[in-house]
């Protein structure tokens, strides 16, 4: 009877595999390094740790639905957690994998290790896309997983170790050191990923993406360095977007530099208009022209955009001041 009952519990605990030509359902792994074990349980010993994003079969599942079966792409089986993975019914894999990579980037502080798996899965799902909406919007993603990384990797001391290295190396051409300190997106590359999708409604968030990457190194109280940096981001967005969905959201970062560079160009120690104008008057008229284009023309978001212009233009012409007085 004991063995009877022992068998009972354990058939009750494991549940029934799909049968009678059931096709076994798939699955992705929604989490990184899960682990596959030997049995149902955290206690059994561990066979193998699959990434995030790996597909998988469902064979059969614990009656408490905790518990899956599963077969990985090599063809091994064995036991991981249930809400390590995400069901993806017939035809929804784009949608359920998109959602996924939108819920790992939202995440705060993953590990490298973490961010990188979530890299590896954007580009897996990129291999064969042929739709060019399809495409942009995973390379949009891809830049932004990559600063992902990039950001994990101030939560490391140097020296750093050789994983980190060979990640960083094998993409020069994406990731730069900033210094004094840091890594960051080559604002080069945001560019050509914008220009290879501009036909696509993708190309306007990875142009703003290129305004919030930033440029690298540093100005140390240079005002025309300042306003060379603020046409080469804000400005260039305004130019190709003068009616986009951040035009409010540039305009009041530039009013935000703007005040203080006023304050800069006003002080004697910083800013020499018998040098400086020369380096400061073309890419303030720039400047200057992005903003005022924008001001001509109807913009999302109603009336309250407005005020932001007029007052950024004013700020703008206070920057220019003291050499229109040396003309």
């Amino acid at each position: 009877m004991a063995v009877i009952a022992a068998f009972l519990v354990a058939w009750t605990a494991v549940g029934m595999p799909f049968t009678n030509g059931q096709a076994a359902p798939e699955r992705i792994t929604a989490a990184s390094n899960v682990r596959v074990r030997a049995e149902p349980s955290e206690e059994v010993s561990i066979l193998a740790t699959v990434p995030l994003g790996t597909s998988v079969s469902e064979l059969e599942q614990t009656a408490d639905g905790q518990w899956l079966r599963v077969r990985l792409p090599d063809g091994a089986e064995g036991w991981m957690a249930a809400g390590l993975t995400r069901r993806v019914p017939a035809g929804e894999r784009h949608r359920v994998v998109r959602r996924l990579i939108g819920e790992r980037l939202a995440r705060e502080g993953d590990a490298f290790r973490a961010r990188v798996e979530l890299v590896d899965l954007v580009e897996r799902s990129a291999e064969g896309v042929t739709d060019a909406e399809d495409a942009a919007e995973l390379a949009y993603l891809r830049l932004r997983a990559i600063g992902g990384v990039l950001r994990s990797l101030f939560q490391t001391r140097l020296p750093r170790p050789d994983a980190q290295t060979a990640w960083l190396d094998a993409r020069r051409d994406l990731v730069t050191r900033n210094e004094p300190g840091g890594w960051r997106l080559r604002h080069e590359a945001i560019l050509a990923e914008h220009d290879r999708h501009q036909s696509t409604r993708w190309a306007q968030p990875i142009a703003w993406m290129a305004v919030t990457n930033g440029l690298g190194g540093e100005c140390e109280g240079d005002v025309a360095c300042y306003v060379r940096r603020a046409n080469l981001l804000e400005g260039a967005y305004l130019r190709q977007y003068p009616a986009g969905s951040y035009v409010g959201t540039a305009l009041t970062n530039l009013i935000r530099r703007a005040g203080f560079l006023v304050s800069l160009s006003k002080d004697s120690r910083s800013f020499n208009p018998s040098t400086d104008c020369e380096s400061l008057e073309d890419p303030l008229a720039s400047l200057r022209a992005s903003v005022a284009d924008v001001a001509d023309r109807p913009m999302p978001g109603g009336s309250g955009e407005g005020p932001l212009r007029i007052a950024l233009l004013d700020l703008l012409d206070q920057v220019g001041a003291a050499c229109a007085t040396a003309r």
